[in-house]
């Protein structure tokens, strides 16, 4: 069965049932409409929503037309050390990261020892989320996990990574979302390869967040 047209009416009542969340669901859903419904739901927003129009306009210039022509995340480029976490370290580092992408027992371990780890631990965690296909639903999972757990090692950070189902057929817009929270990561581990103005950082998110350190 063909999907319904989009008319002006309906296009504001699902602005209305999304507008309190603004989230990647949110714009998520809006690209998987047909691209004339979406240009209804676009063009017939009043002036206050220009934000959320804005953003769903965004986002259907870069969405992939199939999944074959989502972006590898590999193409972003190499993940930033700092200059001081030398060989030895940054090998142990990656050993758990790569622990920490598989299961069982020793994964929790190895997420452990990351949070445990703090700062030196964000650049192999971002290089093993290098390392994952978005377009499959299994790695895709172990993506959200390793998102958590950058979100509680850096006091908040959240890239709003979408959550994806044991065998999902995930849509092309959806991989593509997620994909691209690799390379906000690289951007952040860029911004994070000194340590004092990353604790600083941390420290102002984990007030204003009403936290304490961890």
């Amino acid at each position: 069965m063909p999907a319904p047209r989009l008319t002006a009416n309906t296009s504001r009542s699902l602005l209305r049932k999304s507008a309190p969340l603004l989230a990647a669901s949110v714009l998520l859903a809006l690209l998987a409409l047909r691209p004339q419904d979406r240009a209804v739901f676009i063009e017939t927003q009043p002036s206050e929503h220009a934000a959320l129009r804005e953003a769903v306009s965004a986002l259907a210039r870069y969405a992939p037309a199939s999944i074959a022509e989502v972006a590898d995340p590999k193409s972003y480029g190499d993940v930033p050390w700092p200059p001081g976490i030398d060989d030895a370290a940054k090998g142990k580092l990656r050993e758990l990261a790569a622990e920490a992408a598989g299961d069982g027992i020793r994964s929790t371990r190895a997420k452990n020892e990351l949070q445990k780890a703090g700062w030196p631990a964000i650049f192999a965690l971002v290089e093993q989320l290098q390392k994952l296909d978005y377009k499959q639903a299994e790695p895709s999972m172990v993506g959200f996990d390793l998102n958590k757990l950058l979100e509680t090692i850096t006091g908040g950070v959240n890239l709003r990574y979408e959550p994806v189902d044991a065998g999902e057929s995930i849509p092309a817009a959806k991989a593509e979302w997620n994909t691209r929270t690799v390379k906000g990561w690289i951007e952040f581990a860029g911004r994070s390869v000194d340590q004092e103005a990353y604790d600083k950082a941390r420290a102002e998110r984990l007030k204003k967040a009403g936290g304490a350190d961890k």
